[in-house]
Order: C-alpha cells, then sequence, then structure tokens
C-alpha cells in the first residue's frame, strides 16, 4: 500500500519559530524505510538535492542531509529506527514491507534533536518529531511521518520568507494547473511549438526521451503515440497527476514519471538518452543553468535537444493580449472565463521569475536563461545542425540541435 495515499489528512509539521505550519510533514517514509515525500519548506532547508531524496533509504537521506557521524535526523527511539533493527536481527528476514500491525504503546510521537548547516540561513537546531502513520480504515500502520521544528536558526527570519515565498509559488501553479490545459489547447502558438518539439523527436533514432519540467504531458502522450519510451520530471505534483490521468493501457511500461527537480538527476547516466525536451520550463526553475546542464549530461553524442524558452524582450503583457484574442476568435472565451482568470492570476509571476525580480531571489538560485543565452550556451558545447525560431508572437524561441560525438 502507497503511505502517500493511504494517509490520512496529516497532522501539520512545524517548520520555523511559533508562526510557520507547513501543509505536509517535512518527511514521509514507507513501511520499507524509503522517504515517500517531503514538503515544500525542506527545499528552502536542504536546498534542491531534498528531491533526489525520495526513494531513497531513510539512512542514505539522513547522511546526505546531515552528514557522516551526525546526530540523526531520525529519532533513536522512533518508528522507523526500531522497525529498521527489527528487520537485522530477524533470521527469517524481519517485518514485511507492507501495511502492519502496531501495539497500542507503540502508537506515539518521539522527539529528537540535531543540527544542521542551512546553506545561505546558516546553521540550525531542529527538533525531530516521528509519529505513526494509520490506515483510518485498516488500523494499520502504513508508515510514519517526521515533523521538523527550528528552534534555533542564524536567519530564520530569511527562511520563513523564501518558505511563504515558496508556498504561494507552489499553490499558484497548483492553481494553474487545473487550467492549463484547457487553455494553452486552444493557443495556435502553443500548439505550433508543440509539433515543432514532436517533429525534432520523431526521428527512429530517437528511442528515448527525457522531458524536463513535462507539465501534464502534452508532448510526453504524443511521443508515446510515437513508440518513444519517455521519462517526465517536474517538480509539480498537480501536473503531474493529470499527466497520469491521460495515460491510456498502450502507454504501459514506456514512461516513467518522477516528481522532482531537473536540476539534480543522480539516477539517470550520461547520455542515456535519444532526446531531451525542454518546453517552457528552465524560466520558472531555481537554477536553469544547471538543468541545462543535466539536459546536456544525460543526452548521448549524436541526440537531439529541442528547447523552448523566453527570448529576451519577452511581454507577458503582450502576449496574454494575444492569448485573449485568441479565444474570442476561436469562440471560446466565455466558456473558459473561469480558467482564463486563473491564467491571468498567474501572469505577474510569470513576469517576474522571467525578470529576476528581486522578490523572486528566495526562489531563484541562478539567472534566467532566455533562449539567446541557450543558443550561445549550445554553440559553446559543439552542439550541431542548430535552429532558432521565433515562437509565441516573437516571445519566445524554440532551439534544436544534435549533441556533438566525441572526435
Amino acid at each position: 500500500m502507497d503511505a502517500r495515499k493511504a494517509e490520512p489528512n496529516p497532522r501539520p509539521a512545524a517548520m520555523s519559530v511559533g508562526t510557520y505550519y507547513a501543509r505536509t510533514p517535512a518527511l514521509t517514509i514507507d513501511p520499507a524505510g524509503t522517504v515517500a515525500d517531503v514538503n515544500a519548506a525542506c527545499h528552502e532547508l536542504f536546498g534542491a538535492g531534498i528531491d533526489a531524496c525520495k526513494g531513497r533509504d531513510f539512512l542514505e537521506v539522513e547522511r546526505r542531509l546531515v552528514g557522516e557521524g551526525a546526530t540523526g535526523l531520525f529519532p533513536a527511539g522512533g518508528l522507523t529506527r526500531r522497525r529498521r533493527m527489527a528487520m537485522q536481527g530477524d533470521a527469517g528476514g524481519g517485518p514485511s514491507d507492507g501495511p502492519f500491525l502496531l501495539q497500542t504503546e507503540e502508537i506515539r510521537a518521539v522527539v529528537a534533536e540535531c543540527t544542521v548547516a542551512t546553506g545561505p540561513f546558516g546553521p540550525a537546531r531542529l527538533r525531530c518529531c516521528e509519529m505513526p502513520i494509520l490506515d483510518p480504515e485498516t488500523g494499520l500502520c502504513v508508515g510514519s511521518s517526521l515533523g521538523l521544528e527550528v528552534a534555533e536558526m542564524a536567519d530564520v527570519e530569511s527562511f520563513r520568507r523564501a518558505v511563504d515565498l515558496r508556498l504561494g509559488h507552489d499553490l499558484l501553479w497548483d492553481v494553474y494547473a487545473a487550467s492549463y490545459d484547457r487553455i494553452l489547447t486552444e493557443m495556435p502558438f502553443y500548439l505550433e511549438v508543440l509539433d515543432r518539439h514532436r517533429e525534432a523527436l520523431s526521428p527512429d533514432a530517437v528511442g528515448s526521451v527525457l522531458d524536463l519540467g513535462a507539465g501534464t504531458g502534452n508532448l510526453a502522450l504524443q511521443l508515446l503515440d510515437l513508440g518513444k519510451a519517455v521519462v517526465a520530471v517536474d517538480v509539480g505534483r498537480a501536473m503531474l497527476d493529470r499527466l497520469r490521468r491521460k495515460l491510456g493501457g498502450s502507454h504501459a511500461g514506456r514512461i516513467v514519471v518522477v516528481e522532482g527537480s531537473a536540476e539534480e538527476l543522480p539516477g539517470l547516466a550520461d547520455g542515456s538518452f535519444d532526446g531531451v525536451n525542454i518546453l517552457l520550463a528552465l524560466f520558472d526553475m531555481a537554477d536553469p543553468a544547471r538543468a541545462l546542464a543535466e539536459a546536456i549530461r544525460t543526452l548521448r553524442p549524436g541526440g537531439v535537444l529541442a528547447v523552448t524558452e523566453p527570448r529576451a524582450c519577452f511581454d507577458v503583457d503582450r502576449l496574454m493580449a494575444f492569448a485573449e484574442e485568441a479565444l474570442h476568435a476561436r469562440g471560446v472565451y466565455e466558456s473558459l472565463a473561469e480558467d482564463w482568470t486563473r491564467i491571468r492570476a498567474v501572469a505577474p509571476l510569470i513576469h517576474d521569475v522571467i525578470a529576476d525580480s528581486e522578490g523572486h531571489a528566495a526562489i531563484k538560485k541562478g539567472k534566467t536563461l532566455h533562449a539567446e543565452a541557450i543558443l550561445d550556451r549550445l554553440r559553446a558545447e559543439g552542439f550541431e545542425h542548430l535552429t532558432f525560431r521565433e515562437s509565441h508572437h516573437g516571445n519566445c524561441a524554440t532551439i534544436t540541435g544534435t549533441k556533438p560525438r566525441p572526435s
């Protein structure tokens, strides 16, 4: 049983001094001791590398986040450590990895403290509280939640602002996801870009594609229909939920959906994909240059890269005007009025992120890579057969190219 699906409305986990409470536990751990989920505050506390912790054993995660020999995040008497000791000490293989029964006295919170380095916020002393998660229907334990409360931090005010900004940012994109498909699929300039990317990645030599910032999977599904194998990566849970709902039986076994950051892809080997797709995704990433470097690293020599990103002259108000005009021209403005209102609400955020506004410095660790800068980077990397075509009424551009083979 998936602990994330079985978990009832979880008790919020404190993640600052007194006033901020995360919507979900800092970490959720399944019965096998694997980290199943992390919350937004952890992204600020530990950085983008936290995404690579999902799906990994809790001891490995602890080493990555706290370091070797330090006091661990997971309390010594907590459920996760007790269960691991039972597994190691039982000659018969120990407890199973599925839901299990807890004795009444075991259903309790266990608290410990540890000190971590938090990058821009300085050292922090955390109170770590682990609690079992019980399935409300069966009463079986389906894992545990780890709450983290900041007891002390060198720059706690900056941390609080960063977390508030990230939560607001994530919420806006969750709202955006609800209207994303209904609006964009009515936009001729978006459909034109989809066609460009599909065409670039359609050759038979492109059998596997890494789709970074896959969103709701509009291109991923087209690639699957062409017979490609796809790994779809996105940080947006709402977007990926919609992607999963679109998948049909014919797609089974040919797509892997990864909720995580494109800036760090440790599970993907160098040169492991025939094609890489990035469609309006880098601009909203914390470190776009790092994500582009990962795209290049994972692309095999001779493989195809297709990227569409905003140009330096990007004007969100001008683009929104073109979009509204398109809705009227297609006769769908009235039926999509509520969706259009949601999209309009996100427009100021898009402007601020692309413009590298000071208010978004807590999220954006690197400057926006405009299409012109991406073209320069690919030239410097020796990419061949490069093309640069404007899109979105001149606001964006599509770049395609082939990674050079070793000479």
